[in-house]
């Protein structure tokens, strides 16, 4: 079992180093490639390179005053808009006061309204409150006096009945005059009063009707303004926009023409990168065939060196061959003594096993 197993170590190892023969071979043939190529071909490269990297040069020239110009340009618009925004800003201040204004004086009569709609409100409570408590206290001045003439009016149909009747008592005829006479007292004393609380409530009311009608014309004169300041402050704000709206327009065109230079620039900055690659990559190929076209000696070597390491992975190869074909016997010839070996160990497991159960089990 060793036997086999250190043959398929040493044809395991004998792999390896084939494989890493052959990757060695690999590189080196495409680097002598390179080289004959170089060799072979040197005038003709070196001739394209030169002519990519006078192109790239140029191109990279071309391109850095291009980014150069378009810089001051933009740079100059830039100073343009900042003071384009100032001018404007100059120039829409007047109409942004004068808009406040108007907006203002709208407010304000707006504001106005609405304390004279509240104190036509108010006022008319007012007179509603003091003309109901006239009408209240002058009903029941009237009522008081309504009840006295109805009380005079039975009086007298009993007295007119007494003094028809000639059995009819003298003292109850006395009695019903002087109440008589107490009723239209009372009667007048009531007339009396409906006058004096209807002089009373007078003032009041008119104190009520005249606050009314003072409201109601401060509420109408505020009515009648308000359209026409609304009109005034629309006129204003319109102006306004339109003079912002204006402002805008020639701002945007700058910031439209700074945006376009930009992409130019970005644009610029691409193809000198892009030919500044192809620049570094020319120098490089002609940096590279002037070394390989100065020292044939290492493409002499490292021809040598190919052909031995030709010579050294064939001979691998062979030994590789015998290794697989001396474990492919060895494995063939031992099989039986490794069945064997593996029936005995396993046979003494067995037994070692059924010594331990019988001792746990005794």
């Amino acid at each position: 079992t060793k036997e086999v197993h250190n043959a398929a170590k040493e044809t395991n190892s004998a792999k390896q180093e084939l494989k890493q023969m052959q990757e060695h071979l690999a590189k080196d043939k495409q680097d002598l490639e390179h080289r004959d190529y170089v060799q072979s071909s040197f005038d003709q490269i070196i001739a394209e390179q030169e002519k990519i990297f006078a192109e790239t040069a140029q191109v990279m020239s071309d391109q850095s005053t291009q980014v150069d110009l378009l810089t001051v340009k933009k740079n100059q618009l830039i100073q343009k808009l900042e003071q384009q925004k100032i001018d404007d800003e100059a120039k829409i201040k007047p109409y942004k006061e004068v808009a406040a204004t108007a907006k203002g004086r709208l407010d304000d009569i707006s504001k106005t309204i609405s304390e004279a709609q509240r104190g036509v409100k108010n006022a008319e409570a007012q007179l509603k409150e003091v003309t109901e408590k006239r009408d209240a206290a002058v009903s029941s001045a009237n009522k008081a006096l309504e009840n006295s003439q109805a009380r005079q009016l039975s009086l007298r149909e009993e007295l007119a009945g007494l003094k028809t009747d000639p059995a009819a008592n003298h003292d109850a005829i006395v009695r019903i005059e002087e109440d008589l006479k107490s009723e239209l007292a009372r009667a007048e004393q009531a007339q009396k009063q409906v006058e004096e609380l209807q002089n009373s409530f007078q003032s009041s009311l008119e104190m009520a009707q005249t606050h009314y009608w003072t409201q109601g014309k401060s509420l109408e004169s505020s009515e009648s303004s308000i359209d026409a300041a609304r009109k005034d402050y629309e006129q204003k704000q319109q102006e306004y926009d339109a003079v912002v709206a204006e402002a805008n327009a020639r701002q945007r065109i700058l910031s439209k023409d700074i945006e376009g230079l930009e992409e130019k620039i970005k644009t610029a900055k691409e193809l000198f990168n892009e030919a500044a690659d192809k620049h570094d990559e020319a120098q490089s190929v002609i940096d590279d065939a002037k070394e390989i076209h100065a020292t044939p000696e290492i493409t002499e070597e490292l021809r040598k060196s190919v052909d031995e390491q030709v010579i050294n992975i064939n001979t691998k190869q062979l030994t590789l061959k015998e290794l697989i074909t001396g474990e492919k016997i060895l494995r063939e010839t031992t099989r039986g003594q490794r069945i064997g070996f593996i029936i005995v160990v396993l046979g003494m497991i067995a037994i070692l096993a059924s010594f331990v159960w019988l001792f746990f089990n005794w």
